[in-house]
């Protein structure tokens, strides 16, 4: 994969924690690891987020999900 541009700040809190690639090879590449390390029925979570509202929305089906197994 060859990637023209990289932004000077990226990936620190200065820069909100935008990815240092395009979203969408964020979400690829966030995905394509979650493959390889998670349960499928979790892989729809696998999406890199940087705003703050999306994030705490996937933790929380996250935590929804995993109350399934509980009770």
């Amino acid at each position: 994969m060859f990637i023209s541009y990289v932004p000077t700040e990226c990936g620190t809190i200065d820069a909100e924690f935008a990815p240092c690639v395009g979203k969408k090879t964020a979400d690829q590449l966030f995905y394509d690891c979650c493959k390889l390390y998670i349960e499928p029925e979790c892989h729809d979570l696998c999406q890199y987020e940087v705003d703050r509202d999306a994030a705490q929305s996937l933790v929380q089906s996250v935590f929804r999900f995993l109350n399934t197994f509980v009770k």
